[in-house]
């Protein structure tokens, strides 16, 4: 079976299940930057919800997230509640990963996870 063959059946698979907007892209952190001041909103649906995250539509964000499941979008999670202040609820997530709540501040903590997320 050929590798092309191969992506495309997992592409297909992906879709199906609702990750195809997964994968990761490549672009640095400055372009993610000015993608949120130019209105271009990312396909990856990590990258979505950090981009909504920015504009201040934390509501928005959380819909994103919580229609997937995995560690990545638990992290997510976990970030959004902490941010949202409601610290019981954000622990529960970081719990879920294995993390302790950082100690960093939440601009940190957004700007490590775009990061994350862009490689």
């Amino acid at each position: 079976m050929s590798l092309f063959l191969l992506f495309e059946i997992f592409r297909k698979e992906a879709d199906y299940h609702g990750f195809s907007n997964f994968y990761t892209i490549k672009m640095s952190f400055e372009e993610f930057l000015n993608s949120i001041e130019t209105g271009h909103v990312p396909e990856n649906i990590r990258l979505k919800a950090l981009y909504y995250d920015a504009l201040g539509n934390w509501e928005l964000a959380h819909d994103l997230i919580n229609e997937f499941s995995g560690k990545d979008a638990d992290r997510i999670h976990a970030y959004l509640h902490r941010k949202e202040g409601d610290l019981w609820n954000a622990r529960y997530w970081y719990h879920r990963i294995g993390m302790e709540v950082p100690d960093h501040s939440l601009d940190e903590e957004w700007e490590n996870l775009v990061r994350q997320f862009l490689h």
